[in-house]
Order: C-alpha cells, then sequence, then structure tokens
C-alpha cells in the first residue's frame, strides 16, 4: 500500500552477483569520465597492488551479466575478487563501472571505515582486465536475510542498529571532499557479517565523486540506480542536479524494509509521489525520521549525520548494549 506525497499545484550471496535477479537488475546511463590509468597509479602508489602469484583462488562464489566472482586468499588473507567475463571490452559500461569502484576503493582505504566493505587491493596486470579483491563477508546481504524471514518482524534494537550502521557508512561518504554519492543504496548492496550484528555497504560501482564547491549546480545523469529505491529527483530527469539527499531517500527506503520486513513497492516516473505506509513501521520515532527522509523536495531531506543524531535522542531509543543479533531464520540457509 501507498501513501502519496503532497504534489504541487539481492538476491543473491553475495552484491556483485545481483544481475542474475529481476529485483537487482541497475539501470546505469551515467555519463561520468573514467580515468582507468589514474585509478592504476592510485593503487600502486597506495601499495596496494596484488601480483599474480599471490593469489590463491578458489571457489567462484557469483557469477553476473558482466562480471564473476571468487572466493580466494591474497598473502593468506580470505577475500573475494571481482573482474570481468572475458570478453567484456574495455569501453564497456561494466569496465567503466569497474574502474569507478576500483577508485573509490582507493580513496576510502585510506581511510577505512567499519560499515563499508574493506579493499584489500587489485591486480593490474592486465589493464583491460582488472580484479578488484575486497573483504570477505561471511554473512547474507540484508536482501537475501530480509526475504529469508518471510514477513516475520525483527526487535526495536535490530532495527536500530543496522539503521546506524547504514547511516554511519553515508555520513563517511558524504562528509568527503569530494563528496561521494553511492547511487545504489539498497539491501542487496548491504553485506551482514555472520554474527548478524554488523552491516556494509557495498558495491561502489555506481558511486561519482562531487566537488563539494559545485554540489548544488553539478549536473548528473538521472535515471541511475534500482528502480525500488531510487529518489525522485534521479528518477525524474535525464540530466539534472542532484546530491548526497538521494542517497538519504534511498535509505530511508532500506529502513522501512528494516522496520516492517515488506519489500518497498515497485517504483516508477508515475508513483514519485508515492510512499509506503508509514503507519506499518509501528513505532512513532522512527516513522518521523523515515519521513523526513523521503521527503519530495531533497532540501528537507536531513543529512546521514542529522539522522544519526535524531535516532540517538529518540525518547523510545533502545539499550543496545546487551547484544542486537536477531533470531536466525529457519527457513532455509543464508550461507
Amino acid at each position: 500500500m501507498y501513501i502519496v506525497q503532497g504534489k504541487p499545484g539481492e538476491s543473491s550471496l553475495y552484491p556483485y552477483t545481483q544481475s542474475l535477479l529481476p529485483e537487482a537488475a541497475k539501470i546505469s546511463n551515467d555519463a561520468t569520465i573514467h580515468h582507468p590509468q589514474e585509478a592504476f597509479m592510485k593503487v600502486t602508489q597506495g601499495h596496494w597492488e596484488v601480483r599474480e602469484d599471490e593469489v590463491q583462488w578458489g571457489q567462484k562464489i557469483g557469477e553476473g551479466a558482466n562480471a564473476v566472482v571468487f572466493k580466494c586468499k591474497v598473502r593468506g588473507v580470505t577475500c573475494v575478487a571481482k573482474r570481468l567475463k572475458k570478453g567484456m571490452q574495455a569501453r564497456s559500461q561494466s569496465y567503466k563501472d569497474l574502474i569507478m569502484e576500483l577508485d573509490i576503493l582507493t580513496t576510502v582505504a585510506l581511510q577505512p571505515h567499519s560499515n563499508l566493505v574493506r579493499f584489500i587491493g587489485a591486480s593490474i596486470w592486465d589493464p583491460e582486465n582488472p580484479i578488484i579483491f575486497e573483504e570477505y563477508v561471511n554473512g547474507p546481504t540484508l536482501d537475501r536475510y530480509l526475504l529469508a524471514r518471510f514477513g516475520n518482524r525483527m526487535g526495536r534494537k535490530t532495527i536500530f542498529s543496522w539503521s546506524l550502521d547504514i547511516l554511519k557508512a553515508l555520513d563517511y561518504l558524504h562528509s568527503r571532499d569530494p563528496i561521494i554519492l553511492h547511487r545504489d543504496v539498497k539491501p542487496a548492496n548491504l553485506m551482514l557479517t555472520r554474527d548478524l550484528t554488523t552491516l556494509k555497504l557495498a558495491d561502489f560501482g555506481m558511486c561519482k565523486p562531487v566537488d563539494r564547491s559545485v554540489r548544488d549546480v553539478v549536473k548528473h545523469h538521472g535515471h541511475t540506480g534500482t528502480l525500488r529505491y531510487m529518489a525522485p529527483e534521479v528518477l525524474s530527469q535525464r540530466l539534472g542536479n542532484y546530491n548526497e539527499k538521494a542517497d538519504i531517500y534511498s535509505a530511508s527506503l532500506v529502513l522501512w524494509y528494516l522496520a516492517t520486513c515488506q519489500r518497498p513497492p515497485d517504483n516508477d516516473l508515475q508513483r514519485i509521489y508515492e510512499r509506503p505506509e508509514l503507519e506499518a513501521v509501528k513505532w512513532p520515532s522512527f516513522e518521523g525520521l523515515i519521513q523526513r527522509m523521503w521527503a519530495q523536495d531533497s532540501n528537507q531531506r536531513p543529512s546521514a549525520r542529522e539522522c544519526m543524531d535524531a535516532m540517538n535522542a529518540f525518547p523510545d531509543k533502545p539499550d543496545i548494549s546487551s547484544g542486537i543479533a536477531p533470531g536466525r531464520p529457519t527457513c532455509c540457509n543464508l550461507q
């Protein structure tokens, strides 16, 4: 069910395999300029280059339309390797997305954050087929986990803590200069640790760095991301200005999903003023925050930091000191 805003006048186990699933299909119409050599230079200068003889290849754990993911070891550390399928051209959008992901990962790796999937290194011996190595997060995607609950709601401790994890990740990306717009925040790009206590944001191929000085004037291609979680200002224009508040909108739908264990309804251009039923959250403080986060006017949405402050000021803030992990669903194997 939808509610209407006022009008003017996964999934799979690992996020890299999303294109196997209709829900996870993403749209990438952006014309962001990608500089492979600059990304490769950052790998070399940061001493993140992985030699071919340092990799112990394991089993394939995911495959999408354009990429393959393997579990492996690099210098004895278990991780995952993402590489494009054979035959993918260096001019393809998939190659550009991989280069963008590499560029973002080498940037954030200088100051690692516990709610971002950690960068291990990259193999760039073949410039037309680079390989990215990242932390192996040994739990399910949030999408897979929530689907496995079949609508069984979680406790407030879990909802509160996982929501904070999402907002911490976004605050880290949005507080930088250049600002990093993720542009595809959704449950299939959020990884849970095996003990279900921590969420980590992954998949940076659709990110875009934006100098803070041009935040309000620079134009981006619209219709970029995943429709179900796409902000109105992204969905409604081919080319125009939007900023990190588009990520806040996407996060609001993820938080609604966390609270209700119901996947948000479909989205399209005819529904940009509609929102899921707020009362389904059944937590007034949380409802108020979500309502602000999905405001039609992006200028009315709080920043990730303001969302975190609001949550910590809830009069009915749950005590998470004694643990937050929910009971595991017994319907299926999530590993």
